[in-house]
């Protein structure tokens, strides 16, 4: 079941870390894929999603066109996640200014999230 949340935006140019966090959701845990960290709380929801060095990464994910400056005027962001049978699907939207930026990040469910 696919799951749409309301996102908050934290956008950090000197280190340039995004944060795309739920309000009022806590996590429990995270799991660490190279420059994306995916929360989850306890019920292994995603409830946050961090990009380290987001230009560079966003770049990539998008195939877009995508600086530090861009992301300073982010206008909103979201993102859903949905289960596909051990896999978490977390798609995400960044709107700036002139463009959309999406894609998906696939989590392989662990045990360390099933527990």
């Amino acid at each position: 079941m696919a799951n749409t949340l309301k996102t908050l935006v934290d956008y950090d140019a000197k280190s340039d870390s995004l944060a795309l966090s739920s309000p009022q959701k806590y996590s429990s845990r995270s799991v660490e894929l190279g420059d994306i960290i995916i929360d989850f709380d306890a019920k292994n929801a995603v409830v946050g999603i961090e990009l380290l060095n987001a230009s560079a990464l966003l770049k990539t994910l998008t195939r877009q066109e995508v600086s530090k400056s861009m992301l300073e005027q982010i206008k909103s962001a979201s993102f859903v996640q949905k289960t596909v049978g051990s896999t978490i699907v977390v798609t995400f939207e960044i709107h700036l200014q002139t463009k959309t930026l999406a894609n998906a990040i696939a989590v392989p469910l662990h045990a360390e999230l099933a527990s």
